[in-house]
């Protein structure tokens, strides 16, 4: 049973470590794409701590957007597993679903932390030239 528990936890480990990189590209490109409107935010007086809350509240938004969903796909799963194979005891226990949730939101906020600084890092001028 230890080696199954050490399993799954390497497997949460690795995925967690996935979407962390997941998030970071994603924002990253959303970050090279808005290049254009991050540079007439900072032409009009935004401040890189503005810039990098914007860019962060995006992330985080979507990260919560992501955790519930796979906190309800994962129970309706469970569910329907149980319903098929009612032998079968899985436990979705709430703190297990407290502490999953948490991390997820904690990797959304490490995978657009990088990001965010780098837009608030971008020189307006070069960036309105950009198409």
């Amino acid at each position: 049973m230890n080696l199954i528990t050490a399993g799954v936890a390497t497997i949460g480990s690795i995925s967690l470590v996935v979407g962390a990189v997941g998030i970071l590209t994603m924002m990253w490109i959303a970050v090279g794409e808005r290049t254009r409107e991050i540079g007439i935010l900072k032409a009009l007086g935004g401040s890189k701590t503005y810039i990098v809350l914007t860019i962060m509240q995006e992330s985080m938004l979507l990260s919560l957007f992501g955790v519930i969903g796979g906190c309800g796909l994962g129970w309706l799963t469970a569910e329907m597993l149980m319903f098929f194979y009612p032998t079968l005891i899985i436990q979705f226990t709430l703190d297990w679903m407290i502490y999953a949730s948490a991390l997820g939101v904690l990797g959304g906020f490490l995978g657009s932390f990088y990001p965010a600084i780098r837009a608030a890092r971008q020189d307006p001028v070069s960036a309105l030239r950009e198409e």
